[in-house]
């Protein structure tokens, strides 16, 4: 598994990055992390330097690899998590596999288990009424948001404003919804920001890492 240490090596912060991303587009906000902190950035098994795996890719033997990687590494015993894009619905699932080893979850624009409310909610007749594209383009976009790519899709959509607007308000309620999961949950958003907050506002992340913190 390829990865790398910022700041402290006793790993404090698990950076679980999006589809395809590599550790350089994390350095820059890892290093600033790693003044207070030991930051772990990985890549998942089979993407850029890691070696393939021969389990299927689910969420479950995905978090199930980074505890195994997390065993080689000295770490805190609690962990503050971050998830970007698909990353978010892996680091969930870490937190979820082993609870008593989360300090807290930061969720950048991620991927939920909710994204069919999408499809659910614009028909692809409606969709190609808005005229960016064939219906048959209905059907990528549920493609593009499985792989975390829903921030190129919402530009897109701009050209059609009340299903750009629908996608925006359906997006915003499942993100409260997510509130509820914790007493202790609150939503900050990246109001200069589309889909690559920890690039364009990575003050927000560090302000939620100190949240965590304290």
């Amino acid at each position: 598994m390829n990865y790398k240490i910022f700041g402290s090596k006793t790993v404090d912060i698990v950076i679980e990055m999006g589809l395809g991303a590599c550790i350089a587009e994390w350095e820059a906000l890892a290093r600033e992390l790693g003044e207070n902190h030991g930051v772990l950035v990985y890549e998942r098994a089979g993407i850029n330097h890691s070696d393939k795996s021969d389990k299927e890719r689910t969420p479950t033997n995905i978090a199930k690899e980074l505890m195994n990687l997390l065993d080689e590494i000295p770490h805190d015993e609690k962990l503050v998590i971050i998830g970007h894009s698909q990353g978010g619905l892996y680091a969930s699932e870490f937190c979820g596999l082993y609870p008593e080893m989360v300090k807290g979850l930061i969720l950048l624009d991620p991927l939920t288990t909710e994204d069919n409310r999408f499809k659910k909610e614009l028909t692809a007749k409606e969709f190609k009424k808005s005229g960016v594209d064939k219906s048959k383009n209905f059907f990528f976009l549920e493609t593009l948001t499985k792989l975390g790519m829903k921030g190129f899709v919402k530009k897109v959509m701009c050209q059609a404003p009340p299903f750009a607007a629908r996608i925006e308000q359906l997006w915003q309620e499942i993100m409260k919804e997510y509130l509820g999961y914790s007493k202790r949950a609150i939503w900050i958003q990246a109001k200069k920001s589309t889909h690559y907050i920890h690039l364009t506002e990575p003050e927000i992340v560090i302000e939620s890492v100190n949240i965590l913190n304290n």
